[in-house]
Formats: C-alpha cells, structure tokens, sequence
C-alpha cells in the first residue's frame, strides 16, 4: 500500500515543482518546494504524512486506516 502513496507523491511533486510560488530558486531554472526538514508550505493530515531523514514519508498502518483518499499538496 505504501508503493502506490510514494509513486504519486513523488508524481505531484514533480508535477507542481515549476509552479510553486513560495518556494526559492535553485540552479536551472526549478523552484525549491521541500525544504527537508519539516512541512512548511504543505497542507496534509499529519496523522499520515510526516519528513523523517529529509525524506516525505505517507504512511497508513493498522491504527490510522483511511475511508478515503490523504494528500499531501
């Protein structure tokens, strides 16, 4: 289960990395939208979406299941 969650996160961030506004410029003409460390500027239940090693992790476990659909944006 947690596959299908890495896999679109991973697409929507890329999918919004030229569109962020708030985020800083970085070599090449991207835009910073993650700044490893914590969720500033993201909007998600953090029941289930958390930065663990610089890493954004979405996690559903036995205790947290969804009825529907967690996004992190």
């Amino acid at each position: 289960m947690l596959r299908p969650l890495v896999f679109l996160l991973l697409l929507s961030i890329s999918a919004c990395s030229a569109d962020s506004p708030s985020g800083s410029s970085i070599p090449g003409g991207g835009t910073e939208i993650f700044n490893g460390t914590d969720l500033t500027g993201w909007e998600g239940d953090p029941t289930y979406w958390r930065v663990e090693d610089s890493v954004l992790i979405g996690e559903i476990t036995p205790e947290t299941v969804v009825d529907r659909n967690t996004f992190l944006i």
